[in-house]
C-alpha cells in the first residue's frame, strides 16, 4: 500500500501495527477529514475501473489542516512567506485536489484519481486524473511558474485518447498545444475553460 500522508501524521502512527494504520485511515475517511485518492491506470471512463484501492495518496479536509500538520506557523505563511521555499509543492497539490473535491455535490461520494506509470529505470504521476467531457483530463500542479511537464508528456502520448491537459501554476491563463495553463486561484473555472475547447 502506498500512502502520502504528511510526515507528521505518519511519524505519528509509524510505530503502530499495520492494523491500527488502516483502521485510523478508515476512520478518518469515514469522518471526511482525509478523502482517498486512487491510483488509475487512466485508459478511459469510468476512472474507477482501472482504479487501485490498494495504492493511494490522501487530500485533507482542509490546506490549513494539511499545513499545521507540516509545521507550518502563521509567520512562516504570512509575514516571512517562506512557505514558498519549503512546502509550496505539497500546499499547492492539497489546494488542487480540495477545490477538484469540492466540485462534488454533497451527497455524492467524491471520486478523484491520480496516473502513476513506473517501468524500468523511469516513473511517471499525474497529480489528478479528473473526469471531464466524457474523458479522463490530466491535471498536474505546479507551485512555480515554470515547471517540467514529463509525466504529463508521457501519459497524453500513452493515451492518445485525451485531447489535453491541464498545468495549475503560478502562470496566467496560457496554452501550448495540448497543455492547458491554468493559475492556481482559477482552478475552479476548469470545466467552464475546457468547455470552450470543445
Amino acid at each position: 500500500m502506498i500512502c502520502t500522508l504528511p510526515s507528521a501524521l505518519v511519524n505519528h502512527i509509524s510505530n503502530r501495527t499495520f492494523v491500527n494504520v488502516f483502521t485510523v485511515i478508515v476512520l478518518l475517511v469515514k469522518a471526511r477529514v482525509i478523502n482517498k485518492v486512487y491510483n488509475s491506470t487512466g485508459a478511459g471512463l469510468p476512472l474507477a475501473t482501472g482504479a487501485s484501492t490498494k495504492h493511494f495518496k490522501s487530500i485533507f479536509l482542509d490546506v490549513g489542516l494539511a499545513q499545521r500538520l507540516l509545521g507550518v506557523e502563521y509567520n512562516d505563511w504570512v509575514i516571512r512567506n517562506s512557505i514558498l521555499d519549503s512546502h509550496r509543492g505539497a500546499v499547492a497539490e492539497q489546494f488542487i485536489g480540495q477545490e477538484l473535491l469540492h466540485r462534488f455535490g454533497d451527497h455524492e461520494d467524491p471520486q478523484l484519481y491520480y496516473w502513476h506509470r513506473q517501468s524500468n529505470g523511469s516513473q511517471a504521476e499525474v497529480d489528478y486524473l479528473y473526469e471531464a467531457h466524457n474523458n479522463a483530463l490530466p491535471i498536474e500542479v505546479k507551485s512555480a511558474s515554470i515547471g517540467h511537464l514529463r509525466s504529463m508528456q508521457q501519459y497524453l502520448k500513452t493515451y492518445k485518447q485525451a485531447k489535453y491537459g491541464v498545468k495549475c501554476s503560478l502562470a496566467p491563463l496560457t496554452r501550448q498545444s495540448k497543455i492547458i495553463n491554468i493559475p492556481l486561484y482559477a482552478i475552479e473555472k476548469t470545466k467552464s475553460i475546457t468547455d470552450e475547447l470543445e
